[in-house]
């Protein structure tokens, strides 16, 4: 079973965060990415790589994966997934 929770931001401690989503638009039209392996159309994210802030997570994942440049990321709540007795935390911004 899968159980997704919401908690307000600052909430959970930032080493924890695994992940960063990242709703954007442009031209005021929501950009998707198309997954490489799934081949599914996806939100812009990734994991947080070793000694990076879930911010820079965020920049990272956006520019890699849009090639955007000059944006504003502001965070928007942190959510968790748990599945089997493991839990994911993510921080969502917009």
């Amino acid at each position: 079973m899968i159980k997704v929770n919401f908690y307000k931001l600052n909430s959970i401690e930032d080493d924890k965060l695994a992940f960063a989503v990242i709703m954007s638009k442009f031209k005021n039209k929501w950009i998707y990415v198309k997954h490489k392996d799934r081949c599914t159309w996806e939100i812009p994210g990734g994991h947080r790589e070793e000694n990076e802030s879930i911010m820079e997570a965020a920049s990272r994942e956006l520019f890699e994966e849009t090639g955007a440049k000059k944006y504003k990321l502001t965070p928007v709540c942190i959510y968790a997934v748990e599945r089997d007795e493991k839990v994911e935390y993510t921080e969502y911004f917009g």
